[in-house]
């Protein structure tokens, strides 16, 4: 089963450089994701990493973005923390067409958690799902730090969604962020 895991991460991660992700809005609709908030510039991307590491750690993000590709899209994004206000984020995202996989999403998201945890303390970790009738997601972070890997495939098509965020919430309110970035998610 591990070996079946590891081929499809692998598969997955190869086979990113082959979709043109600056269409990523033909293929899935999301109330997060909107057009008119797509960042074509890398000084704008950093711009807003940089506005968002900051509000946690007082200094500029350490990992800057050197290019846009077709591989990759990048949106400003906006979570009611209240009533009365909205906090800023930053989405990274790329969809794959995966018509035929039927690797359960708790499978891919501990798959990726594993290898993206690296040699952190799991317990500072949050992992969870989310789930509808033709959307299966799951989601993990790190308590500590602002990013949400989000993971989405479409029981009807296997259709495949990555998100990587940037956004300053309590850990409170990234779960209910990423569960509801996943239901949001609707595959075309």
């Amino acid at each position: 089963m591990k070996k079946t895991i590891y081929i499809l991460l692998l598969s997955l991660l190869t086979a990113v450089p082959c979709v043109a992700q600056q269409q990523v809005l033909n293929h899935i609709s999301n109330e997060y994701i909107l057009e008119a908030n797509e960042l074509k510039a890398v000084t704008a991307v950093n711009q807003l990493k940089n506005t968002i590491y900051n509000k946690q750690f007082g200094e500029s993000h350490p990992a800057q973005v050197e290019e846009i590709n077709e591989r990759t899209a990048y949106f400003k994004i906006f979570s009611k923390k209240n009533a009365s206000s909205a906090e800023e984020g930053l989405l990274k995202v790329w969809h794959l067409k995966n018509a035929g996989s039927t690797t359960p999403i708790e499978e891919i998201v501990n798959s990726f958690y594993k290898i993206l945890r690296i040699d952190d303390n799991p317990a500072d970790y949050i992992i969870d799902y989310a789930k509808d009738s033709t959307i299966d997601g799951g989601f993990f972070f790190n308590k500590k730090h602002n990013g949400i890997y989000i993971y989405t495939k479409s029981r009807l098509t296997k259709n495949f969604l990555y998100a990587y965020v940037e956004i300053h919430l309590t850990p409170e309110q990234k779960i209910a962020f990423a569960k509801d970035f996943i239901l949001k998610t609707k595959f075309k």
